[in-house]
């Protein structure tokens, strides 16, 4: 790309463009990283390699480690995922309990309903009870009033044949 611009001085405008603004290469630069032009020459490819050839090797803190200790488990990083998966338990655990509390207590009031249930069935079947018996009696003194009148009107007819209503 760079053998192909004319003027210098508009690549190197368009290279601090590149390098400054976020959306390109700004964040990788302030990451750690290089910019170098390569005009699809040689030179400019060995270049760019003799940059990156003198970098001392990075050896993550995890890599030594595992040299060291031959098992995730035993390294930082094993640790810490230990660690985390215990506090992970202990919060599932919490949960479990707290759900375990929630369902005692509604047991507890299914109970409570249940036996309330149970109590309005009762004064139901007494109140049936009370209105069948009340029914009862009602028709009892009916019949008793029916019987009541007819004596009356038996006893107004043989005033009335006597004559001693007169």
């Amino acid at each position: 790309m760079w053998d192909t611009i004319v003027d210098s001085s508009e690549g190197d405008r368009r290279e601090k463009q590149l390098m400054t603004h976020n959306d390109y290469w700004k964040e990788l630069i302030d990451a750690g990283a290089s910019v170098h032009r390569h005009n699809e020459g040689k030179q400019s490819a060995i270049r760019i390699i003799e940059h990156l050839l003198p970098k001392p090797q990075i050896v993550l803190l995890f890599q030594q480690e595992m040299r060291q200790y031959q098992r995730i488990s035993d390294t930082s990083a094993g640790d810490f995922v230990r660690h985390f998966l215990e506090d992970m338990a202990r919060r599932q655990q919490e949960m479990v309990d707290l759900l375990h509390q929630q369902i005692a207590g509604l047991e507890t009031e299914k109970e409570e309903m249940r036996q309330r249930e149970d109590n309005l069935i009762k004064t139901i079947e007494k109140l049936t009870s009370d209105v069948k018996r009340l029914t009862m009696k009602v028709e009892s003194l009916e019949e008793t009033k029916e019987r009541a009148a007819k004596r009356v009107g038996i006893g107004a007819l043989i005033t009335g044949i006597l004559g001693f209503g007169e």
